[in-house]
């Protein structure tokens, strides 16, 4: 079932539900990617689904190659 738009509201203003107040970790929550307690701020993920981890891997390896790209090409 899907949760409600209040339900939501209250999770992401939910201090039980961040981590030193950045890292948002709620089993509850379905949500892969979910807005930060300030919209100004941005969004970020939902690290108690699984899916945040792999891509956060996949995001680490794609930004590593790329500068390893980059600092290789410069010593050419």
């Amino acid at each position: 079932m899907e949760p409600t738009q209040q339900e939501k509201d209250f999770w992401i203003k939910a201090s039980n539900n961040w981590i030193l107040r950045i890292f948002y970790f709620n089993k509850k929550d379905p949500r892969f990617v979910v807005d930060k307690p300030n919209p100004a701020m941005g969004i970020t993920f939902n690290f108690a689904h699984k899916n945040s981890y792999v891509y956060l891997l996949i995001m680490s390896a794609f930004f590593g190659l790329l500068v390893y790209l980059i600092s290789n090409s410069k010593h050419h």
